[in-house]
């Protein structure tokens, strides 16, 4: 992997930590939604959080090491993860609003 190519995955995985942390941010608003269901809303939320931090770490290593033999498969376009973070923000707006309700929360 080329020292461009590592930045570019990087900054791809610097996408995807933001969708997590986005899916985590919704799961916490479903917990505040749902008082009854916040322990499971919590887990997921604390998942997804992890997901970001490995996402996070893994881009820190590919710039630290320029990919280190790591290959490039089938990458993630920008596009469709940015979309996916702002769908994500837009249905925790809805939930916070009370306009997502439990039961529709896909």
């Amino acid at each position: 992997m080329t020292e461009a190519e590592a930045k570019e995955a990087a900054e791809t995985l610097g996408l995807i930590a933001q969708a997590e942390r986005a899916s985590e941010s919704f799961y916490r608003a479903c917990a505040e939604a749902e008082p009854d269901h916040a322990t499971v809303w919590h887990r997921i939320a604390d998942a997804e959080g992890n997901h970001a931090v490995w996402a996070t770490t893994l881009a820190t290593w590919l710039m630290e090491r320029q990919g280190d033999g790591f290959r490039i498969g089938r990458p993630f376009r920008r596009e469709a993860i940015l979309a996916y973070v702002d769908r994500v923000r837009q249905a925790e707006a809805e939930v916070r609003t009370g306009e997502l309700k439990g039961g529709s929360f896909t």
